[in-house]
């Protein structure tokens, strides 16, 4: 028996020094666990918004939707290059996901949910590797239960992805300007995350340029500047990361000219303090999204304690020193080949793009040339580099001591603040395309909580407090309709009613009546110009009338009713939130 109990309370004490070694892995694993569990809560029930239906593989009407239906990789391609002004990456993926699991809503979320959930212990092991474990803790639990994170988790768009791709680039890049010794994988794959963020979500460029920019003023080189390497496009002797850097911008280039072929305006809010208030109070966690314009904000009594909180914590962070690091050597170059290889081909990809565009062909044919300049990247840091620490005195130490804080203060403050002073002149803001931004001012404000002049006491306190703010934004992010309009809804009370001959008259190729195709895919429909031909009327004369009535009763949904209408009567109606269908019969004679 006590050879028994003996082996007993070695096994328990084992155990025990177990769990205490792996402590902080299982709380990152229930953290993730508890992640994915409240991104799939409740995954399906909203209905699909105008922006998700422009994912390829769903099955639309042709001829009177916008977007038409893409059920091949060349209708695919073709409709992405010349009509949808976001990146093409995401698209030919989902594409891909749609053909192999189906185009049901919650198989069409699945992928933004993966995402989220992955976030989170990578994000831990970007705060922890810079700051310590608490802080990645701390930056963790706050990804966990972030409201708009959860919100955009359960949505069939890019813009969790690109976030993933934000803290999985940043997270590499750092391990390869302070890493120890050289990991050709970790290399490949910031080369792969940082293209997969441009193809990603638009505001990834921004914090490309700017991860370029620290990296050209930190990165060690081997060389100094010389006019005969800008001359010949040398690489050699440049850091090795801004060779790489190089390569990527080479390969983002045709998303760039993109971006140029279908720019547009008035896409996104105009600038408002609002906005700057909203992204530093924990990076938009109780934000009010475009998409859901009937949700009321949270009093301003509770945003403004929310928001001085999270600035105080966030000055904390950038004044709390990082871990201190050496910087890797640079020793390494790139094969002379392959960067001339990748500019010629690229160049050659732009060229042909901007020859089949179908509008600012010239200006596209300019941008072409992008690959190319790149090739000049590296000496060009060198330049930049030498100049600076002649007119600059202690520039470089100063730069070296920051360590890895300052690329954090970068991205989370001279980003999102630049594209704010710009949005002056074109509109860009939206707090779900910021969300790029979002991982490196959580890292921030995590590091504030670890503040040496924070007593333990009060440091429990600060993390409690952010925790429940993040679990207080919850009802709230599932609140959120995510669509301005339920078409679900409206499609659900239909059916009962609808018989085999009716005809269910919509706008023809508008984008706010895809979505209800989506919902009643048996109905026939018709839209006002073909119905105001007269041919093909229904024998039982009944029309449904489809309209989006919203406060200021939008005028594009009613603009054809009085002509195609005009010896039709209203007799029945079907209401859903900003939806309704009106059932139309024939006058009698």
């Amino acid at each position: 028996m006590r050879n028994l109990g003996s082996a007993l309370e070695d096994k328990r004490e084992r155990l025990t020094a177990w769990l205490v070694f792996h402590r902080v892995g299982l709380v990152v694993a229930l953290l993730t666990v508890l992640a994915l569990i409240l991104r799939l809560h409740d995954l399906g029930l909203r209905g699909l918004t105008h922006p998700e239906i422009y994912i390829p593989g769903i099955d639309l009407p042709p001829l009177i939707s916008e977007p038409p239906p893409r059920h091949t990789l060349v209708e695919t391609l073709s409709f992405q290059i010349h009509e949808e002004p976001h990146p093409l990456g995401w698209y030919l993926a989902m594409f891909g996901w749609a053909s192999v699991f189906g185009t049901t809503e919650w198989w069409l979320r699945f992928p933004s949910v993966l995402f989220g959930a992955a976030s989170v212990p990578l994000i831990y092991r970007l705060a922890s590797d810079a700051y310590g474990r608490v802080a990645g803790l701390c930056a963790a639990a706050l990804l966990t239960a972030h409201g708009l994170h959860i919100f955009w988790s359960q949505s069939a768009r890019m813009y969790v992805p690109g976030m993933f791709f934000s803290i999985l680039s940043t997270w590499l890049l750092l391990r390869i300007v302070y890493g120890t010794k050289r990991c050709r994988w970790t290399e490949i794959g910031y080369v792969v995350a940082a293209v997969a963020g441009v193809q990603t979500t638009d505001l990834f460029s921004p914090l490309l340029l700017l991860q370029v920019g620290w990296t050209i003023l930190v990165a060690p080189a081997a060389k100094t500047f010389s006019k005969a390497g800008l001359v010949e496009l040398r690489f050699a002797g440049a850091a090795y990361i801004v060779q790489l850097q190089a390569i990527v911008l080479m390969l983002s280039a045709p998303n760039f000219q993109h971006s140029v072929y279908l720019a547009r305006g008035d896409a996104a809010d105009y600038p408002n303090l609002k906005f700057v208030m909203d992204y530093l109070s924990f990076g938009f966690m109780y934000a009010r999204d475009l998409n859901s314009s009937d949700q009321p904000p949270i009093a301003l009594i509770a945003a403004i304690p929310i928001c001085i909180l999270a600035v105080l914590l966030l000055v904390s962070g950038l004044v709390v020193p990082a871990r201190e690091q050496k910087l890797a050597p640079s020793d390494h170059c790139v094969p002379r080949w392959l960067p001339f290889a990748i500019a010629i081909a690229m160049t050659s990809l732009m060229i042909w793009l901007a020859l089949i565009a179908h509008k600012r062909t010239e200006g596209l044919l300019a941008i072409s040339i992008g690959p190319l300049l790149c090739l000049a990247l590296p000496s060009a840091s060198l330049f930049l580099r030498d100049t600076l620490a002649r007119r600059f005195h202690g520039f470089q130490h100063w730069i070296h001591m920051q360590g890895p804080r300052l690329p954090f203060a970068i991205i989370a403050l001279l980003g999102p603040l630049t594209l704010f002073l710009l949005s002056f002149r074109t509109a860009m803001l939206a707090p779900r395309a910021f969300l790029v931004f979002v991982p490196q001012l959580l890292v921030l404000i995590a590091a504030g909580v670890t503040l040496p002049f924070f007593r333990r006491r009060l440091r429990g306190v600060l993390v409690g407090l952010c925790l429940f703010l993040g679990i207080a934004s919850l009802p709230y992010s599932y609140a959120n309709p995510g669509s301005p309009r339920d078409y679900k809804q409206l499609a659900a009370k239909l059916k009962p009613r609808l018989f085999k001959e009716d005809r269910v008259l919509v706008r023809y190729r508008h984008w706010a009546f895809t979505p209800f195709f989506y919902y009643l895919r048996n109905a026939h429909f018709v839209d006002a110009d073909f119905l105001r031909s007269h041919t093909n009327l229904p024998t039982s004369g009944r029309i449904w009338y489809i309209s989006w009535p919203e406060p200021d009763d939008d005028p594009i949904v009613r603009d054809q009713r009085p002509d195609v209408l005009a010896n039709y009567h209203m007799v029945e109606h079907v209401d859903a939130f900003h939806a309704r269908a009106e059932l139309f019969v024939r006058n009698q004679n």
